[in-house]
């Protein structure tokens, strides 16, 4: 299961640009080649929000967004979700940055330029062993800097 992805893509409309710490006019006026503004609030709204951060290059502007598939899905990152289509995230991820005064498309959602999957570390122990069983198992071993774990 895929746990965080980050989008970037150049199809969206900010009806807040307030919510990234600057005003219209000094966006537009800025003089600065390169400059990022964010939109990670930690006062959540109806629950979990991604992180936005809009990027001024030039004279584009980007919108990287990062955001956790548990979470937007269920509300939580433990449960795990098997089998769920992108068309379903896509539009649960629409309906998430509307709330957060960023209007996007599933169809924009859908064609963004992909920079990176994370993907979750849940692990099913079997047989009676526990996480710290594991752990210490796995501290045992001697591994140096020059071994090859291939």
């Amino acid at each position: 299961m895929i746990d965080t992805v980050i989008i970037t893509t150049r199809e969206f409309f900010i009806k807040e640009l307030g919510r990234f710490g600057i005003s219209k006019d000094e966006l537009v006026l800025s003089r600065d080649g390169f400059r990022k503004y964010f939109n990670n609030s930690s006062k959540r709204i109806d629950g979990y929000q991604p992180k936005l951060t809009l990027i001024k290059r030039g004279p584009t502007y980007s919108l990287k967004i990062e955001f956790s598939v548990a979470n937007i899905l269920l509300g939580n990152n433990v449960e795990e979700q098997n089998n769920v289509s992108w068309d379903t995230i896509a539009e649960k991820l629409s309906n998430v940055m509307a709330k957060m005064g960023v209007k996007i498309t599933k169809e924009a959602i859908g064609n963004c330029d992909i920079q990176a999957l994370h993907a979750s570390k849940n692990i099913d122990l079997k047989g009676g062993y526990t996480a710290i069983a594991v752990l210490k198992e796995l501290a045992k071993t001697n591994l140096t800097q020059k071994l090859d774990m291939d």
